[in-house]
C-alpha cells in the first residue's frame, strides 16, 4: 500500500519532466 502512495506522488514529477523535455525540443 505504501508503494502506491509513492507512485502517486511520482506522477506529477514524471509529467513535469516530460513537459520540460518537450519544451526543450
Amino acid at each position: 500500500m505504501e508503494n502506491m502512495k509513492y507512485r502517486f506522488l511520482d506522477m506529477p514529477l514524471v509529467l513535469s519532466f516530460v513537459t520540460e523535455s518537450i519544451n526543450n525540443m
